[in-house]
């Protein structure tokens, strides 16, 4: 084999390489989409049940700015949702 055989075959492997990486992020970017939208329906249900934003946040380690922020997002995802439905029908 060549030196410029060796070389094609690193640049495929390392090709590869990153395709693979890349493939393994991706699944764990659904993973975690996946645990976020679980998480929102049990912060969902918390409140339903009265739960404090403080009891959720300290539950999450986090602060309860951040679990406001996170149902504020997801009811405007919902509203835009229901509003390009709309558009749609």
């Amino acid at each position: 084999m060549t030196a410029i055989d060796q070389g094609v075959t690193e640049e495929q492997h390392a090709l590869n390489q990153i395709s693979a990486l890349t493939e393994r992020i991706r699944e764990h970017q659904r993973g975690i989409e996946d645990c976020a939208a679980e998480r929102r329906t049990f912060i969902m249900a918390l409140r339903d049940m009265k739960v404090t934003y403080r009891a959720i946040a300290e539950a999450m380690g986090t602060t309860e700015q951040n679990v406001y922020k996170i149902l504020r997002e997801y009811i405007a995802e919902q509203h835009a949702r229901a509003r390009q439905a709309q558009d749609n029908a």
